[in-house]
């Protein structure tokens, strides 16, 4: 909470002394009507005057430090600490390697981001400077009730024992729940995100009613812990109540038996007995304070604890201090010995060594998790190596170079993929920094996408809807080959990038894109041979390693597990009766 409170802290001291000074202001109280009652009593109508201008004078005084107090610094203080936090967040989350992202669930993150943020927010903007506030407020009327009666005081002390057993056994049963229910609504939150990021899944299988059930579970599960909260208040905040109510008789029967009968020695007179009971009343306000925050400090540490776990994690893809700010590559890759697990403990690629030329088309081929994807997360470091190295233009290993500098030269074109809501053309510009639309449309065109945009009535300010819903799933795969292309790679990466699209657009496209192999180094991921044959060499991957490398004929004539695959497909009795009436295969 300190940290967070930093870089505000004279703002924040500023606070605390303002809030000493309006408490100061605020237990004037008891005292000016004692003033005012001893006036009345023995007849003093200037004395009475005096008192009801200081009254306005200290209420006035208050309501202008309460103003500066709230609106000058703790509303300033809340917002910019929100600000800040999200800032760090976002830029810790977007920062972390693939691990990161895989291991966590969207809707948590997104949780974490808004619920707990805002709980951190309405803490720190109030609640702590309330704190401070009322321990004044507390030690304040404490003062001011011994020196109006010491007896009455030591007497209200006696229900201090209840008081604290109360206010503990609240603490004690309320700090589960609120740390339960928090993390109840963290899982209600991911579970909606999946079912919206899901929805045509769920559709298809006709799986409403069991995705239905799975949220309605958690569901239920977070309101009966928000019910358990509900109950736990309504029943303590009664009891604490109970216990001040009979503070209250305490006071009175105690008050007035002193001053009917001046037992004990007291000289306690009418207006002490009508000061002491505001000064009660006051009193009240930091006991139900400490109450309450006693049930919400489950709920304040869980935030803090969510916000802090985000923030304090390591991040395993870091630059080095002295970080080379790579120049413009020629495009040579290599891969010398290189290994790597997820887990840590299992590898999924085994000593891989292999040398690319600047300008060569690798394809990548194997069965599904032979390594392909993992190969090329390997060399745009989305992971670092296990143990070898990868080596750029003969002289940068990718864990030495700036990673900016190094990512703008790589254009990828994933299986999985992504276009946000915003226009056609913010899409495909996503992160460049200056670009023509001259070279738009020519990236357009090599993706076979530009007569499509053309055709929209807004062409390149169309929107497209989230996640690129509004689009086809070949228009997508278009759309972030174009966006690819428009950055000029010196290494450009195809995972499946055709897959969505048909035979004659995939040629068109392999065609268009034959310029620009030459000019960048290409690795393509695909399952579809016609895309492969043309390849300068293909690299076939069975479990982590390199088992067959070479040209479509050097792999033809081996006749090992590319060739046996190429037969199985082009000889299929599918493909042959299709062939046979005469159809495209």
């Amino acid at each position: 909470m300190f940290r967070v409170l930093r870089p505000y802290r004279r703002r924040w001291m500023y606070s605390v002394v303002l809030s000493f000074i309006q408490v100061s202001l605020h237990i004037q109280f008891p005292l000016i009507l004692q003033a005012m009652v001893s006036n009345i009593t023995s007849g003093s109508e200037h004395g009475l005057d005096q008192c009801l201008w200081w009254l306005i004078i200290v209420f006035a005084a208050e309501g202008v430090v309460m103003f500066l107090r709230l609106g000058h610094l703790n509303n300033y203080m809340a917002n910019h600490i929100i600000y800040d936090l999200r800032v760090n967040l976002v830029k810790k989350i977007l920062r972390h390697s693939y691990a990161f992202i895989d291991a966590e669930e969207s809707g948590d993150l997104i949780s974490t981001m808004i619920s707990d943020i805002n709980q951190v927010k309405n803490f720190l903007s109030s609640q702590i400077t309330y704190f401070a506030r009322n321990v004044f407020q507390l030690v304040g009327l404490i003062v001011i009730m011994l020196l109006i009666s010491p007896i009455l005081m030591l007497a209200l002390a006696s229900i201090l024992p209840f008081l604290a057993l109360v206010v503990y056994v609240y603490y004690k049963r309320i700090h589960p729940i609120t740390f339960r229910q928090r993390e109840t609504f963290g899982d209600l939150t991911a579970r909606l995100a999946e079912n919206l990021d899901g929805v045509h899944l769920v559709r298809a299988f006709a799986n409403e009613d069991v995705e239905f059930q799975h949220f309605d579970r958690i569901n239920t599960v977070y309101r009966n812990t928000s019910k358990q909260v509900g109950r736990m208040a309504s029943a303590y905040g009664p009891a604490i109540n109970l216990v001040i109510r009979f503070g209250w008789i305490i006071v009175l029967g105690l008050g007035g038996y002193l001053i009917l009968t001046h037992a004990f020695g007291s000289t306690m007179t009418i207006d002490q007995l009508f000061a002491f009971i505001p000064a009660l009343n006051l009193l009240i306000e930091p006991v139900q304070f400490i109450t309450f925050m006693s049930g919400e400090y489950g709920r304040i540490a869980a935030a803090f604890d969510r916000i802090k776990r985000i923030e304090e994690l390591d991040i395993d893809i870091v630059e080095k201090p002295d970080a080379v700010a790579l120049p413009l590559l020629r495009g040579d890759v290599s891969f010398q010995n290189v290994a790597f697990a997820y887990d840590g403990v299992n590898p999924v690629i085994k000593n891989v060594s292999f040398d690319v030329p600047a300008g060569k088309t690798i394809a990548l081929l194997g069965a599904t998790g032979a390594g392909k994807s993992t190969i090329i997360n390997l060399l745009c470091r989305f992971y670092d190596v296990s143990s070898g190295s990868i080596v750029l233009d003969g002289t940068w290993d990718v864990r030495d170079v700036n990673l900016d500098s190094y990512r703008s030269q790589i254009g990828i074109v994933a299986q999985e993929t992504f276009l946000f809501q915003q226009s056609i053309l913010e899409n495909l510009t996503h992160g460049l920094e200056s670009y023509t639309m001259e070279e738009v449309r020519a990236a357009c065109k090599l993706a076979e996408i530009d007569e499509f945009i053309q055709s929209l009535p807004e062409k390149f300010d169309t929107i497209v809807g989230e996640r690129g819903t509004t689009v086809s799933g070949g228009q997508k795969q278009r759309f972030t080959l174009a966006r690819a292309i428009l950055r000029k790679p010196r290494i450009l990466i195809l995972d499946d990038a055709t897959s969505s699209v048909d035979v004659d657009t995939e040629y068109e496209i392999l065609s268009n894109l034959k310029r620009l192999f030459g000019s960048c180094t290409t690795f393509i991921i695909t399952q579809r041979l016609s895309t492969v044959r043309n390849a300068d060499e293909i690299y076939v991957l069975e479990k982590g390693r390199i088992a067959e490398r070479g040209t479509h004929a050097d792999l033809m004539e081996l006749d090992g597990i590319y060739a046996n695959l190429y037969k199985t497909i082009t000889y299929s009795p599918a493909i042959t009766a299709a062939a046979s009436e005469g159809s495209q295969p």
